[in-house]
């Protein structure tokens, strides 16, 4: 066998500018790079991510002292460990998508209540009666609840645990 030598087809000026990396265009990706890192903390420390849970519930008639209508919102059993009093609930009213009812927990039952095989527990929110009056809310309606167990950021939780 023949040994061929290997032919150089560029020059070396040309494969020195190839292998070359420009030092703007670095340092240009490296600031953006790091920005990006810094929004992303940034965001992961202060942006709140509130852990909700969805409920179903009515509307029950008066009380008996007759001053606020209530919710009663039927709540999965496994949430009831992060259960407390004066959580905050946002509702809809059925047939009413546009209208928010916004509240706090005032009481509820570790009772345990099971509809189609699902354990549930029951939670009761109040209403003032302006506001029922002002919406023709009426015993029995249906109501979707979320109920914010936290409003804690992602760091927030981490840094609990």
């Amino acid at each position: 066998m023949e040994h061929q030598e290997k032919i150089e087809l560029r020059s070396e000026n040309l494969r020195n500018f190839i292998g070359e990396v420009p030092p703007l265009l670095t340092r240009i990706g490296t600031a953006i790079v790091t920005a990006l890192f810094i929004a992303l903390c940034l965001a992961f420390y202060k942006v709140p991510y509130p852990f909700t849970i969805e409920a179903d519930g009515i509307i029950l008639e008066e009380n008996d002292m007759g001053e606020e209508m209530q919710l009663r919102l039927t709540v999965p059993y496994r949430y009831l460990s992060s259960f407390r009093e004066h959580l905050e609930v946002n509702a809809t009213l059925e047939g009413w998508d546009d209208v928010a009812i916004t509240g706090n927990i005032i009481h509820y039952s570790d009772t345990i209540i099971t509809v189609g095989g699902e354990n549930y527990f029951h939670a009761y929110s109040s209403l003032k009666e302006e506001f029922a009056d002002h919406n023709r809310l009426q015993p029995r309606m249906k109501v979707n609840a979320a109920i914010v167990i936290n409003n804690l950021s992602l760091w927030q939780r981490l840094v609990q645990k």
